[in-house]
């Protein structure tokens, strides 16, 4: 793997793998040289007795325009699935790279669990205080896993934002029909608008940490890609949605703000103001 024409190259430097723990994600921009990279690999697990699973391995093309690209991979006799989405590390991911189904997916398990525990939630025997505290404890840590990674378009805020309103609808019993605006439902809880604020901290204090100590995930956010641009408008990127969750003016403001460690965490508390 150590040979420079491996992997994809990102700032002049070659990255040809993702590691965590027992998982290994091979990363190629040919058909041809990740069928070599996974050669190279069956053969040193060949040495130690090992075999790769290739009901788990599974193949994914990362290509924005949805083209149909059926990918020919194999290991030995055996040819690979081609998926357009993958959960991995608890995180749904999928082809054209977006962050819409995974948001789709976590708003599902949040509702799920808020239903799993729905005598609490809409107990009117417990204070409606220690209920919002059950909500953000036992519901909101399960809609917000992973959110750090998410790129937040008007479209995923929107989805959020009627997501956060769900739960306290029927935590206050609150029937459509009885035409109740959101503003009215937050005042009668004393609560406001604080999903979409959450979010943007978590993913703040990640960045910070990101740029004041991790140079591998640096490179990838600085670096640029050989290739060139697609036609039609940029997709929101992700640095460019938490530059502006950060209230900084560009990347360079924000790098400098983050080696300050205090002064960044109290930034974090004017994000959305």
């Amino acid at each position: 793997m150590k040979e420079k024409t491996r992997g994809i190259k990102i700032n002049g430097k070659r990255i040809h793998s993702i590691r965590f723990a027992d998982d290994i994600a091979l990363i190629a921009d040919t058909e041809k040289e990740l069928n070599r990279m996974l050669e190279i690999l069956n053969k040193l697990l060949e040495k130690f007795k090992l075999k790769i699973n290739t009901k788990k391995t599974k193949i994914m093309v990362i290509d924005k325009q949805k083209h149909s690209v059926n990918a020919n991979i194999r290991i030995g006799q055996t040819r690979l699935e081609q998926v357009k989405q993958y959960c991995y590390l608890g995180s749904m991911i999928e082809e054209g790279n977006r962050s819409l189904t995974e948001i789709k997916r976590r708003i599902a398990m949040a509702k799920q669990a808020f239903q799993n525990k729905k005598s609490v939630f809409v107990n009117s025997h417990i204070s409606m205080q220690t209920r919002k505290k059950f909500l953000k404890t036992l519901v909101w840590s399960v809609l917000t896993y992973g959110c750090e990674t998410w790129t937040l378009g008007k479209q995923e805020r929107t989805k959020l934002e009627a997501a956060e309103m769900w739960f306290w609808r029927r935590m206050t019993k609150t029937s459509w029909t009885e035409r109740k605006s959101n503003v009215i439902i937050l005042h009668e809880i004393n609560e406001n608008r604080e999903l979409l604020k959450v979010i943007a901290k978590r993913k703040i204090k990640l960045l910070g940490h990101v740029l004041r100590h991790n140079n591998f995930l640096q490179n990838i956010f600085e670096g640029k890609v050989l290739g060139k641009k697609t036609r039609g408008r940029p997709r929101m990127a992700f640095l460019k949605n938490t530059i502006h969750e950060m209230g900084c003016n560009s990347y360079a403001g924000m790098k400098e703000l983050a080696r300050n460690r205090e002064l960044w965490l109290q930034r974090q508390g004017i994000a959305f103001r």
